[in-house]
């Protein structure tokens, strides 16, 4: 019932392996075990049904052997209650789809679940939903994620790739404590020694160099406030990248044109660098001192 995670800046092979794993790339060297008896599933960030025009309820019935009851159970867990079950399946958001999707495939009881950047566009409520789910699922978990929060509550180990390698971590933590150097501390200048007072001389000459304090306070204030600059900024195009998301997502079906799923996904990845410079910059903000 492990849960191991994938990790990594774009490009660096996460969903590459994934791929190597369910067997869409032969083209590799070396070899893979898995057990002939291990029954797979498979999640990406984009799911298809096969029917569109189903139900909710009459979708997880055809792929699973539960009574009326026990479904309208089951979807009430994924977030779909009373009325919501008869929705049809054309109409649903991409987060839906996918709490529907995640929802009929543990039906299947796999062994090992494969999931690509699963909770790419879901808002916070569908997030926690999957969250819960995959923390009570018995099996196996590979996934590929961008998504800190979502790592931190479901993982139990991590993979983490960088400088073309790829080490195994007991955390996201961990991880980043491997992957971002320690900078060395810079050395501290002598602390100036000041003479006291001579009457016969005069008063001591205060020089530059006896208050380098006040250039760095300068320095570090117009540091501050450009970060908050770009903190505004960022917020900005998150909340526009995420209003244009859900007015796709509200748009997805099967008659879509591929050009907006890609559209999608490039959003997706904006979102995402979006948000890991708006954590960086508000922890930076966080430790400076006072």
């Amino acid at each position: 019932n492990e849960k191991l995670f994938l990790i990594g800046p774009n490009g660096c092979g996460k969903t590459t392996l994934l791929n190597i794993l369910l067997g869409k790339i032969s083209d590799f060297s070396g070899d893979i075990l898995i057990s002939g008896s291990a029954k797979c599933g498979f999640m990406g960030q984009f799911v298809a049904f096969d029917d569109e025009d189903r139900s909710i309820i009459d979708e997880l019935l055809a792929v699973s052997d539960l009574s009326e009851k026990q479904a309208r159970s089951l979807l009430a867990r994924f977030g779909f209650r009373d009325i919501d079950v008869f929705k049809r399946i054309s109409v649903l958001s991409g987060g839906e789809r996918s709490r529907l999707f995640l929802c009929c495939l543990l039906t299947e009881k796999p062994d090992i679940l494969f999931l690509d950047e699963p909770t790419n566009h879901l808002d916070i409520d569908p997030r926690e939903i999957l969250e819960d789910a995959l923390r009570d699922y018995n099996g196996a978990i590979v996934a590929v994620s961008h998504d800190r929060y979502f790592i931190d509550k479901c993982s139990t180990r991590v993979l983490c790739f960088f400088d073309r390698s790829a080490t195994v971590f007991s955390s996201y933590a961990e991880c980043l404590k491997k992957e971002i150097p320690t900078p060395e501390p810079k050395p501290r200048k002598e602390a100036v020694q000041r003479k006291p007072f001579d009457k016969g001389k005069g008063p001591p000459v205060i020089t530059t160099a006896d208050r380098p304090r006040g250039k760095n306070r300068m320095k570090e204030r117009r540091e501050e406030a450009l970060r908050k600059e770009r903190i505004r900024t960022l917020e900005s195009e998150i909340d526009l990248l995420e209003k244009e998301q859900l007015r796709l997502e509200s748009s997805f079906s099967h008659k879509t044109a591929a050009e907006d799923y890609f559209t999608y996904a490039e959003n997706a990845e904006r979102i995402r660098d979006a948000y890991d410079e708006y954590l960086k910059l508000t922890e930076e903000i966080e430790k400076a001192p006072d």
